[in-house]
C-alpha cells in the first residue's frame, strides 16, 4: 500500500552485546552516538524503495544518509526529481526541530540523491561522499537529472571520521557496487552500528552490472569480507534498501558473499 511505502519510523537503537571495534591511532575507538542521539528512518522512492536515515545529536544538529526522492522518468536514462520525498524529508527535520548540516551519500546512484538539491537550497548543508563516485564536481549520476544538482562540497576516504554534536562515524570505503561506495561505523552504548548503503543488503548485495561498467563484482565482495565480515556479528546493520539485518546474519544467511 502507498500509506506502507511513504511510511516514517522512528527506529530504536537497542543496546547488544560488547564488541571489539578498530582503534584509532591513539588506541581508543572515537565512534559513538551519545544517549541522547535520534535515529530516524524514511523509505524514499517507490519503486527502488530507497532508505534515507537521519541522525540527530544532543542539541538537535543532524545528519542524513542517502536522501533520495520520487523520480519522474522524462526520456532515456533521463529523470527529474518530484520533490515528494524531498518535502517528507524536510518535513521529518521541521517536526523534530532538527537543524541539518551535513548531507553524506554513500554512494552517487540516481535513486539515493535526488533529494539533495531541496534539502541543500532549504538548509545550506554540507554534501559529502566519497571522491570516487564524483565526476566533475557531482555526485556521479547527476547527468541523468535534467535539472541538476548542487555540487559536492566535501570528500572522504577510508578511515576519515565525521563528527557532528557529539556524534562521530568512520567512514570505510567499500567499492564494488560503485568505485566510491561507503559504509558509515558507529555504535551506541556497546551496540555496534553500520549504514551500508548498497554494499551489503539483508540477504544480497548490490548489483555490479551496469551498463557504464562501473560496478565490480569480485571487488564488492572483497569489500565485504575484509572490510564488513570484520565487523562484530551484533553489529546492526542499516542498509540502502529493505529492513535492517546484522553482520552474524549475513555471514550466515547471505547466499551472495561467505565468510
Amino acid at each position: 500500500m502507498r500509506e506502507a511505502i511513504l511510511a516514517i519510523t522512528i527506529i530504536l537503537l537497542a543496546a547488544g552485546l560488547s564488541s571489539s571495534p578498530q582503534a584509532d591511532k591513539t588506541g581508543r575507538d572515537p565512534v559513538i552516538l551519545p544517549k541522547q542521539s535520534q535515529l530516524l528512518h524514511i523509505e524514499v522512492n517507490s519503486f527502488w524503495r530507497t532508505n534515507c536515515y537521519i541522525l540527530a545529536g544532543k542539541r538537535r544538529q543532524a545528519i542524513v544518509i542517502d536522501p533520495g526522492d520520487e523520480l519522474e522518468m522524462v526520456g532515456r536514462d533521463r529523470y527529474r526529481a518530484t520533490g515528494e520525498h524531498a518535502q517528507r524529508i524536510y518535513d521529518l527535520l521541521q517536526q523534530h526541530k532538527l537543524t541539518l548540516k551535513y548531507i553524506v551519500l554513500t554512494h552517487g546512484h540516481l535513486d539515493h540523491i535526488g533529494a539533495i538539491g531541496f534539502l541543500k537550497e532549504r538548509t545550506g548543508a554540507e554534501i559529502i561522499m566519497h571522491a570516487g563516485d564524483v565526476r566533475d564536481g557531482y555526485a556521479k549520476d547527476t547527468h541523468m537529472f535534467v535539472d541538476g544538482l548542487p555540487k559536492v562540497d566535501r570528500t572522504v576516504i577510508d578511515g576519515d571520521y565525521l563528527r557532528l554534536d557529539g556524534m562521530v562515524l568512520q567512514v570505510i570505503h567499500t567499492p564494488g557496487h560503485s568505485p566510491g561506495g561507503i559504509c558509515l561505523r558507529t555504535r551506541q552504548g556497546d551496540q555496534p552500528i553500520l549504514f551500508s548503503g548498497d554494499t551489503l543488503i539483508r540477504r544480497t548485495v548490490g548489483r555490479t552490472n551496469f551498463r557504464d561498467g562501473s560496478g565490480d563484482q569480485e571487488l564488492l565482495l572483497k569489500s565485504i569480507r575484509e572490510k564488513l565480515y570484520t565487523l562484530p556479528d551484533s553489529t546492526i546493520v542499516y542498509a540502502g534498501h529493505y529492513p535492517p539485518t546484522t553482520i552474524g546474519e549475513e555471514k550466515r544467511e547471505n547466499a551472495f558473499v561467505r565468510p
